[in-house]
């Protein structure tokens, strides 16, 4: 006897069925909030358009280095935040405006020290060049400070 049909009917994806009505409802809301970030994110880089921000943290070691090394040769007008000690910083808009921008995430590891620009920020990552050093030289050092000084006018003085 010959069989009427060579397809199976599968009863597994049944169970998806309640899924959709959630999914539906919940797709404007995530749109709805992208678009909230992206205005935040906005408004914040309209708002501190050629500001220097400097973010660092304390954990592995860094907060001593960084203190008598790194942000004595900062720009004069930077803004400094320790993520956990300053409970009000804009980390979060900056790295949301980053991801948006696409600037990769090598570029913006803590220590990290962003000029906020019209077309594109200026992001300089201190952690890949000086991570063997924090441990070393903990102590202020006028030679060291000469060092990370120089990156930093090459790099913040053309823009």
């Amino acid at each position: 006897m010959k069989r009427w049909s060579k397809f199976k009917f599968d009863w597994d994806f049944i169970g998806a069925i309640p899924l959709i009505p959630i999914v539906i409802l919940v797709m404007p809301i995530l749109a709805f909030l992208q678009v909230l970030d992206i205005i935040r994110a906005r408004k914040f880089w309209t708002k501190n358009q050629g500001q220097n921000l400097f973010f660092y943290s304390n954990k592995y070691g860094w907060a001593d280095f960084l203190i008598n090394n790194i942000i004595p040769v900062l720009p004069p007008n930077t803004l400094v935040y320790n993520l956990y000690k300053d409970k009000k910083n804009p980390h979060v808009e900056v790295c949301h405006t980053l991801d948006k921008l696409k600037i990769p995430r090598e570029k913006r590891r803590l220590p990290f020290l962003i000029k906020i620009k019209s077309n594109s920020p200026l992001v300089y990552s201190f952690h890949a060049e000086y991570f063997a050093l924090k441990n070393l030289s903990a102590k202020r050092d006028a030679e060291l400070q000469i060092k990370i000084k120089e990156p930093l006018i090459a790099i913040f003085s053309e823009n």
